[in-house]
Protein backbone atom coordinates (compact mmCIF):
# COMPACT_ATOMS: atom_id res chain seq x y z
CA UNK A 1 0.00 0.00 0.00
CA UNK A 2 1.34 3.43 -0.85
CA UNK A 3 2.47 5.45 2.15
CA UNK A 4 0.62 8.57 1.11
CA UNK A 5 -2.73 6.83 1.71
CA UNK A 6 -3.86 6.23 5.26
CA UNK A 7 -6.74 4.00 4.23
CA UNK A 8 -8.06 2.78 0.90
CA UNK A 9 -11.52 1.28 0.98
CA UNK A 10 -13.80 -0.30 -1.59
CA UNK A 11 -17.35 0.46 -0.56
CA UNK A 12 -20.07 -2.06 -1.22
CA UNK A 13 -22.57 -0.84 -3.82
CA UNK A 14 -25.30 0.12 -1.40
CA UNK A 15 -26.81 3.58 -1.28
CA UNK A 16 -25.12 6.17 0.92
CA UNK A 17 -26.80 9.61 0.98
CA UNK A 18 -24.61 12.68 0.69
CA UNK A 19 -24.13 14.63 3.95
CA UNK A 20 -24.80 17.86 2.08
CA UNK A 21 -28.14 16.77 0.68
CA UNK A 22 -29.84 14.38 3.07
CA UNK A 23 -30.86 16.82 5.78
CA UNK A 24 -33.14 19.81 5.20
CA UNK A 25 -34.95 21.88 7.83
CA UNK A 26 -38.61 20.88 7.75
CA UNK A 27 -41.16 23.56 7.02
CA UNK A 28 -44.66 23.30 8.40
CA UNK A 29 -47.98 24.72 7.24
CA UNK A 30 -46.63 25.62 3.81
CA UNK A 31 -48.87 24.81 0.87
CA UNK A 32 -47.99 24.92 -2.80
CA UNK A 33 -50.15 27.08 -5.02
CA UNK A 34 -51.73 24.46 -7.28
CA UNK A 35 -54.93 24.18 -9.24
CA UNK A 36 -57.48 21.43 -8.74
CA UNK A 37 -55.75 19.52 -11.55
CA UNK A 38 -52.44 19.75 -9.77
CA UNK A 39 -50.73 22.30 -12.02
CA UNK A 40 -48.63 25.13 -10.62
CA UNK A 41 -50.18 28.57 -10.46
CA UNK A 42 -46.84 30.09 -9.37
CA UNK A 43 -43.50 28.73 -10.66
CA UNK A 44 -41.75 29.69 -7.40
CA UNK A 45 -43.47 27.73 -4.68
CA UNK A 46 -43.08 26.13 -1.28
CA UNK A 47 -42.91 22.37 -0.87
CA UNK A 48 -42.99 21.13 2.72
CA UNK A 49 -39.60 19.71 3.72
CA UNK A 50 -37.58 21.64 1.13
CA UNK A 51 -35.69 24.89 1.52
CA UNK A 52 -36.77 27.64 -0.85
CA UNK A 53 -33.19 28.19 -2.08
CA UNK A 54 -32.90 24.53 -3.09
CA UNK A 55 -36.22 24.68 -4.95
CA UNK A 56 -35.31 27.89 -6.77
CA UNK A 57 -32.08 26.27 -7.94
CA UNK A 58 -33.59 22.97 -9.07
CA UNK A 59 -37.15 23.89 -10.04
CA UNK A 60 -36.39 24.85 -13.69
CA UNK A 61 -34.77 21.48 -14.35
CA UNK A 62 -37.59 19.59 -12.64
CA UNK A 63 -40.25 21.48 -14.58
CA UNK A 64 -38.39 20.78 -17.83
CA UNK A 65 -38.26 17.08 -16.98
CA UNK A 66 -41.78 16.61 -15.60
CA UNK A 67 -43.84 19.61 -16.74
CA UNK A 68 -45.61 21.89 -14.29
CA UNK A 69 -47.66 19.29 -12.46
CA UNK A 70 -47.00 19.79 -8.76
CA UNK A 71 -47.39 16.15 -7.77
CA UNK A 72 -44.95 14.96 -10.42
CA UNK A 73 -42.45 17.64 -9.36
CA UNK A 74 -42.82 16.67 -5.70
CA UNK A 75 -42.11 13.05 -6.61
CA UNK A 76 -39.03 14.05 -8.61
CA UNK A 77 -37.86 16.36 -5.79
CA UNK A 78 -38.08 13.50 -3.31
CA UNK A 79 -35.88 11.38 -5.56
CA UNK A 80 -33.27 13.98 -6.56
CA UNK A 81 -32.90 15.38 -3.06
CA UNK A 82 -31.38 12.11 -1.86
CA UNK A 83 -28.77 11.97 -4.61
CA UNK A 84 -25.25 13.29 -4.64
CA UNK A 85 -25.38 16.56 -6.55
CA UNK A 86 -22.46 17.25 -8.87
CA UNK A 87 -21.23 19.76 -11.42
CA UNK A 88 -19.07 19.38 -14.52
CA UNK A 89 -16.46 21.66 -16.11
CA UNK A 90 -15.35 21.30 -19.73
CA UNK A 91 -14.20 23.29 -22.71
CA UNK A 92 -17.00 25.12 -24.59
CA UNK A 93 -19.31 22.83 -26.58
CA UNK A 94 -17.90 19.49 -25.39
CA UNK A 95 -18.65 16.47 -27.55
CA UNK A 96 -19.16 14.19 -24.55
CA UNK A 97 -19.38 15.01 -20.85
CA UNK A 98 -17.93 12.07 -18.97
CA UNK A 99 -16.80 13.38 -15.59
CA UNK A 100 -18.23 15.43 -12.76
CA UNK A 101 -17.22 16.49 -9.26
CA UNK A 102 -18.67 17.20 -5.84
CA UNK A 103 -16.68 18.84 -3.03
CA UNK A 104 -17.85 18.83 0.59
CA UNK A 105 -16.18 20.97 3.24
CA UNK A 106 -15.56 18.94 6.39
CA UNK A 107 -15.65 20.16 10.00
CA UNK A 108 -12.00 20.45 11.02
CA UNK A 109 -9.57 22.76 12.78
CA UNK A 110 -7.82 23.16 9.42
CA UNK A 111 -9.25 23.28 5.91
CA UNK A 112 -10.38 19.80 4.90
CA UNK A 113 -12.51 18.61 1.99
CA UNK A 114 -13.97 15.41 0.63
CA UNK A 115 -13.63 15.37 -3.13
CA UNK A 116 -15.71 12.98 -5.20
CA UNK A 117 -15.00 12.48 -8.90
CA UNK A 118 -18.04 10.94 -10.59
CA UNK A 119 -17.79 9.08 -13.88
CA UNK A 120 -20.48 7.38 -15.98
CA UNK A 121 -20.80 3.76 -14.93
CA UNK A 122 -20.01 2.20 -18.31
CA UNK A 123 -19.05 -1.18 -16.87
CA UNK A 124 -21.97 -2.97 -18.52
CA UNK A 125 -21.72 -0.91 -21.71
CA UNK A 126 -18.26 -2.23 -22.56
CA UNK A 127 -19.45 -5.80 -22.02
CA UNK A 128 -21.59 -5.43 -25.17
CA UNK A 129 -19.83 -6.85 -28.23
CA UNK A 130 -21.40 -4.21 -30.51
CA UNK A 131 -19.66 -1.58 -28.36
CA UNK A 132 -16.42 -3.33 -27.43
CA UNK A 133 -15.32 -4.57 -30.86
CA UNK A 134 -15.61 -1.17 -32.62
CA UNK A 135 -13.90 0.47 -29.62
CA UNK A 136 -10.97 -1.96 -29.91
CA UNK A 137 -10.59 -0.89 -33.55
CA UNK A 138 -10.83 2.83 -32.84
CA UNK A 139 -9.22 3.07 -29.33
CA UNK A 140 -10.29 6.67 -28.68
CA UNK A 141 -12.39 9.55 -29.96
CA UNK A 142 -10.75 11.78 -32.57
CA UNK A 143 -10.86 15.56 -32.80
CA UNK A 144 -9.56 17.79 -35.57
CA UNK A 145 -10.13 21.23 -37.07
CA UNK A 146 -11.99 21.02 -40.37
CA UNK A 147 -11.60 23.17 -43.46
CA UNK A 148 -14.32 25.47 -42.15
CA UNK A 149 -12.32 26.12 -38.98
CA UNK A 150 -14.81 24.23 -36.81
CA UNK A 151 -13.87 21.33 -34.53
CA UNK A 152 -14.79 18.03 -36.16
CA UNK A 153 -15.28 14.88 -34.15
CA UNK A 154 -15.40 11.13 -34.52
CA UNK A 155 -16.66 9.39 -31.35
CA UNK A 156 -15.23 6.23 -29.79
CA UNK A 157 -18.66 4.68 -29.40
CA UNK A 158 -21.95 5.42 -31.12
CA UNK A 159 -23.50 8.70 -30.09
CA UNK A 160 -26.76 6.99 -29.14
CA UNK A 161 -24.83 5.29 -26.32
CA UNK A 162 -23.02 8.48 -25.35
CA UNK A 163 -26.28 10.39 -24.92
CA UNK A 164 -27.56 7.79 -22.51
CA UNK A 165 -24.48 7.86 -20.31
CA UNK A 166 -22.99 11.35 -20.43
CA UNK A 167 -23.21 13.67 -17.42
CA UNK A 168 -25.61 16.19 -18.95
CA UNK A 169 -27.28 18.83 -16.80
CA UNK A 170 -30.59 17.98 -15.14
CA UNK A 171 -30.19 14.20 -15.39
CA UNK A 172 -29.61 11.34 -13.00
CA UNK A 173 -26.88 8.90 -13.87
CA UNK A 174 -25.38 5.71 -12.48
CA UNK A 175 -21.85 6.71 -11.57
CA UNK A 176 -18.52 5.29 -10.55
CA UNK A 177 -17.46 7.58 -7.68
CA UNK A 178 -13.86 7.84 -6.52
CA UNK A 179 -13.68 10.00 -3.41
CA UNK A 180 -10.93 11.04 -1.03
CA UNK A 181 -10.13 13.59 1.68
CA UNK A 182 -7.58 16.34 1.05
CA UNK A 183 -6.74 19.55 2.84
CA UNK A 184 -4.18 21.75 4.49
CA UNK A 185 -1.09 19.64 5.24
CA UNK A 186 -3.21 16.59 4.43
CA UNK A 187 -2.44 14.63 1.22
CA UNK A 188 -5.23 12.62 -0.43
CA UNK A 189 -6.27 9.82 1.93
CA UNK A 190 -9.30 7.86 3.14
CA UNK A 191 -10.05 6.98 -0.47
CA UNK A 192 -13.11 4.98 -1.46
CA UNK A 193 -14.74 3.67 -4.62
CA UNK A 194 -18.49 3.25 -4.87
CA UNK A 195 -21.22 2.96 -7.48
CA UNK A 196 -24.20 5.24 -6.84
CA UNK A 197 -26.70 7.48 -8.59
CA UNK A 198 -25.87 11.18 -8.98
CA UNK A 199 -27.80 14.24 -10.12
CA UNK A 200 -26.01 16.72 -12.40
CA UNK A 201 -26.84 20.27 -11.31
CA UNK A 202 -24.79 22.27 -13.82
CA UNK A 203 -22.59 21.87 -16.87
CA UNK A 204 -20.04 24.69 -16.71
CA UNK A 205 -17.50 25.60 -19.32
CA UNK A 206 -14.05 26.46 -17.97
CA UNK A 207 -14.72 30.19 -17.98
CA UNK A 208 -17.94 29.79 -16.00
CA UNK A 209 -16.29 27.33 -13.61
CA UNK A 210 -13.45 29.78 -12.97
CA UNK A 211 -15.95 32.54 -12.27
CA UNK A 212 -17.99 30.46 -9.81
CA UNK A 213 -14.89 29.24 -7.93
CA UNK A 214 -13.61 32.76 -7.25
CA UNK A 215 -13.15 33.83 -3.61
CA UNK A 216 -16.58 34.07 -1.95
CA UNK A 217 -18.12 32.41 -5.01
CA UNK A 218 -20.75 29.68 -4.74
CA UNK A 219 -18.19 26.98 -5.54
CA UNK A 220 -15.08 28.44 -3.92
CA UNK A 221 -14.56 25.17 -2.04
CA UNK A 222 -13.90 23.48 -5.39
CA UNK A 223 -10.95 25.80 -5.99
CA UNK A 224 -9.59 25.35 -2.47
CA UNK A 225 -9.79 21.56 -2.67
CA UNK A 226 -8.23 21.50 -6.14
CA UNK A 227 -5.30 23.59 -5.05
CA UNK A 228 -4.66 21.39 -2.04
CA UNK A 229 -4.47 18.43 -4.42
CA UNK A 230 -1.83 20.32 -6.41
CA UNK A 231 0.00 21.33 -3.27
CA UNK A 232 0.00 17.87 -1.67
CA UNK A 233 0.57 15.58 -4.65
CA UNK A 234 3.03 18.03 -6.21
CA UNK A 235 2.78 16.41 -9.60
CA UNK A 236 4.66 18.08 -12.42
CA UNK A 237 4.66 18.13 -16.21
CA UNK A 238 4.60 14.92 -18.21
CA UNK A 239 5.85 13.73 -21.56
CA UNK A 240 2.30 13.46 -22.82
CA UNK A 241 1.58 16.16 -25.37
CA UNK A 242 -1.61 17.21 -23.61
CA UNK A 243 0.24 17.66 -20.33
CA UNK A 244 3.02 19.84 -21.73
CA UNK A 245 0.73 22.81 -21.38
CA UNK A 246 -0.34 21.63 -17.99
CA UNK A 247 3.15 22.24 -16.62
CA UNK A 248 2.93 25.92 -17.47
CA UNK A 249 -0.54 26.17 -15.98
CA UNK A 250 0.57 24.45 -12.78
CA UNK A 251 3.42 26.91 -12.42
CA UNK A 252 0.87 29.69 -12.74
CA UNK A 253 -1.40 28.08 -10.15
CA UNK A 254 1.41 27.62 -7.64
CA UNK A 255 2.42 31.23 -8.12
CA UNK A 256 -1.17 32.32 -7.46
CA UNK A 257 -1.37 30.21 -4.30
CA UNK A 258 1.70 31.89 -2.86
CA UNK A 259 1.53 35.39 -4.29
CA UNK A 260 -2.02 36.19 -5.45
CA UNK A 261 -4.57 33.95 -3.72
CA UNK A 262 -7.36 36.37 -4.67
CA UNK A 263 -6.90 35.30 -8.31
CA UNK A 264 -7.11 31.54 -7.80
CA UNK A 265 -10.27 31.33 -9.88
CA UNK A 266 -8.54 32.00 -13.21
CA UNK A 267 -7.17 28.45 -13.41
CA UNK A 268 -10.39 26.47 -13.99
CA UNK A 269 -8.81 23.95 -16.40
CA UNK A 270 -6.02 23.21 -13.93
CA UNK A 271 -8.50 22.58 -11.13
CA UNK A 272 -10.33 20.06 -13.30
CA UNK A 273 -7.03 18.43 -14.25
CA UNK A 274 -6.11 18.17 -10.55
CA UNK A 275 -9.30 16.24 -9.73
CA UNK A 276 -8.77 13.88 -12.65
CA UNK A 277 -5.05 13.21 -12.11
CA UNK A 278 -5.63 12.48 -8.42
CA UNK A 279 -8.46 10.10 -9.35
CA UNK A 280 -6.35 8.25 -11.92
CA UNK A 281 -3.60 7.92 -9.32
CA UNK A 282 -5.99 6.54 -6.71
CA UNK A 283 -7.48 4.10 -9.22
CA UNK A 284 -4.00 2.77 -9.99
CA UNK A 285 -3.18 2.29 -6.33
CA UNK A 286 -6.48 0.52 -5.79
CA UNK A 287 -5.93 -2.14 -8.46
CA UNK A 288 -2.26 -2.47 -7.53
CA UNK A 289 -3.13 -3.08 -3.88
CA UNK A 290 -5.63 -5.75 -4.95
CA UNK A 291 -2.98 -7.34 -7.19
CA UNK A 292 -5.23 -6.98 -10.22
CA UNK A 293 -4.35 -6.13 -13.80
CA UNK A 294 -5.26 -2.78 -15.36
CA UNK A 295 -4.10 -0.61 -18.25
CA UNK A 296 -1.53 1.69 -16.64
CA UNK A 297 -0.04 4.83 -18.15
CA UNK A 298 3.75 4.55 -17.75
CA UNK A 299 6.43 7.17 -18.27
CA UNK A 300 9.79 5.89 -17.07
CA UNK A 301 12.78 7.18 -19.09
CA UNK A 302 15.12 5.17 -16.86
CA UNK A 303 13.66 1.91 -18.16
CA UNK A 304 15.73 1.22 -21.27
CA UNK A 305 13.73 -1.79 -22.49
CA UNK A 306 11.22 0.12 -24.69
CA UNK A 307 13.77 2.56 -26.13
CA UNK A 308 14.43 0.48 -29.23
CA UNK A 309 10.96 1.33 -30.51
CA UNK A 310 9.99 4.40 -28.43
CA UNK A 311 11.98 7.55 -27.57
CA UNK A 312 12.71 8.17 -23.89
CA UNK A 313 10.33 11.15 -23.80
CA UNK A 314 7.20 9.18 -24.79
CA UNK A 315 4.72 7.63 -22.37
CA UNK A 316 3.31 4.16 -23.04
CA UNK A 317 0.84 1.66 -21.62
CA UNK A 318 1.41 -1.47 -19.54
CA UNK A 319 -0.67 -4.03 -17.69
CA UNK A 320 1.97 -3.92 -14.95
CA UNK A 321 1.99 -0.97 -12.51
CA UNK A 322 4.80 1.49 -12.97
CA UNK A 323 5.77 5.11 -12.33
CA UNK A 324 4.79 8.16 -14.29
CA UNK A 325 7.99 10.12 -13.75
CA UNK A 326 6.68 13.12 -15.66
CA UNK A 327 3.84 13.53 -13.17
CA UNK A 328 5.94 12.41 -10.23
CA UNK A 329 3.38 9.76 -9.30
CA UNK A 330 3.95 6.09 -8.56
CA UNK A 331 0.98 4.91 -10.57
CA UNK A 332 -1.52 6.31 -13.09
CA UNK A 333 -4.53 4.28 -14.23
CA UNK A 334 -6.69 6.22 -16.66
CA UNK A 335 -10.37 5.95 -15.69
CA UNK A 336 -11.75 9.49 -15.97
CA UNK A 337 -12.85 9.51 -19.64
CA UNK A 338 -14.79 6.28 -20.23
CA UNK A 339 -16.80 7.70 -23.13
CA UNK A 340 -13.81 8.77 -25.20
CA UNK A 341 -10.92 6.42 -24.28
CA UNK A 342 -11.00 2.63 -24.47
CA UNK A 343 -8.58 2.09 -21.56
CA UNK A 344 -10.76 4.17 -19.23
CA UNK A 345 -13.82 2.06 -20.00
CA UNK A 346 -11.98 -1.24 -19.54
CA UNK A 347 -10.35 -0.08 -16.30
CA UNK A 348 -13.78 0.94 -15.05
CA UNK A 349 -14.97 -2.65 -15.52
CA UNK A 350 -12.15 -3.87 -13.27
CA UNK A 351 -13.07 -1.41 -10.51
CA UNK A 352 -16.70 -2.46 -10.88
CA UNK A 353 -15.77 -6.13 -10.46
CA UNK A 354 -13.47 -5.34 -7.54
CA UNK A 355 -16.20 -3.38 -5.75
CA UNK A 356 -18.57 -6.30 -6.10
CA UNK A 357 -16.10 -8.92 -4.94
CA UNK A 358 -15.93 -10.56 -8.36
CA UNK A 359 -12.69 -12.21 -9.36
CA UNK A 360 -10.63 -11.06 -12.31
CA UNK A 361 -10.68 -14.03 -14.69
CA UNK A 362 -8.54 -15.03 -17.65
CA UNK A 363 -10.90 -13.34 -20.08
CA UNK A 364 -10.41 -10.01 -18.27
CA UNK A 365 -6.63 -10.33 -18.34
CA UNK A 366 -6.57 -11.36 -22.02
CA UNK A 367 -8.75 -8.40 -23.02
CA UNK A 368 -6.62 -5.94 -21.04
CA UNK A 369 -3.42 -7.35 -22.56
CA UNK A 370 -4.82 -7.15 -26.10
CA UNK A 371 -6.04 -3.57 -25.58
CA UNK A 372 -2.67 -2.55 -24.11
CA UNK A 373 -0.84 -3.92 -27.16
CA UNK A 374 -3.20 -2.10 -29.52
CA UNK A 375 -2.68 1.17 -27.65
CA UNK A 376 1.11 0.78 -27.78
CA UNK A 377 1.01 -0.12 -31.47
CA UNK A 378 -0.76 3.17 -32.12
CA UNK A 379 1.93 5.07 -30.21
CA UNK A 380 4.64 3.38 -32.28
CA UNK A 381 2.83 4.22 -35.54
CA UNK A 382 2.65 7.88 -34.51
CA UNK A 383 6.38 7.87 -33.72
CA UNK A 384 7.16 6.40 -37.15
CA UNK A 385 5.18 9.19 -38.81
CA UNK A 386 6.90 11.75 -36.59
CA UNK A 387 10.40 10.49 -37.51
CA UNK A 388 9.57 10.42 -41.22
CA UNK A 389 8.18 13.95 -41.04
CA UNK A 390 11.21 15.20 -39.13
CA UNK A 391 13.62 13.64 -41.62
CA UNK A 392 11.63 15.08 -44.52
CA UNK A 393 11.58 18.66 -43.27
CA UNK A 394 15.01 18.56 -41.66
CA UNK A 395 13.88 19.35 -38.10
CA UNK A 396 15.69 18.02 -35.06
CA UNK A 397 13.78 16.17 -32.34
CA UNK A 398 14.18 19.17 -30.04
CA UNK A 399 12.71 21.47 -32.69
CA UNK A 400 9.73 19.16 -33.14
CA UNK A 401 9.17 19.10 -29.34
CA UNK A 402 9.32 22.90 -29.19
CA UNK A 403 6.80 23.17 -32.04
CA UNK A 404 4.38 20.78 -30.27
CA UNK A 405 4.85 22.75 -27.05
CA UNK A 406 3.96 26.03 -28.76
CA UNK A 407 0.85 24.50 -30.33
CA UNK A 408 -0.28 23.21 -26.92
CA UNK A 409 0.22 26.63 -25.35
CA UNK A 410 -2.01 28.19 -28.01
CA UNK A 411 -4.75 25.65 -27.26
CA UNK A 412 -4.57 26.39 -23.50
CA UNK A 413 -4.63 30.16 -24.15
CA UNK A 414 -7.79 29.76 -26.21
CA UNK A 415 -9.41 27.75 -23.39
CA UNK A 416 -8.63 30.24 -20.63
CA UNK A 417 -9.02 33.52 -22.56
Amino acid sequence: MAERFERLIVQEPNYTPSPLHNTVPQKENKQALVSDEGFLSDPVLEIPGYEREWLVEHMPGMIAQRGQNFFQIRKLADRTHRLKHIITADSPKPKEIDDGVFVEELPSATEMYRVGVCLPDTSRLYLRQDVLEPALDKLHADYWVGDDGELDYSPLIEERFIRGYEMSQGNRRNALIVSFIVGQNHPPSDASVSFEKVFIDRNFDYREFSEHTRPSGQYERYARAGHYILEQLQYADSADTAAITQADTLDMVRHLIKQQPDRLHIAGPSLTAAYMIATNHIGGLLLQDAERVGINRIYDPGNMAPHDFLPADVARFSTMPGPHVGLGLSNVLQITSPLRRLQDGLNGIQLWKLARGMRQDRGDVALLEDATQLLNFEIVKKQISRVKRRRHIGMTIKEVQEAVHEEALEVMDSMTA
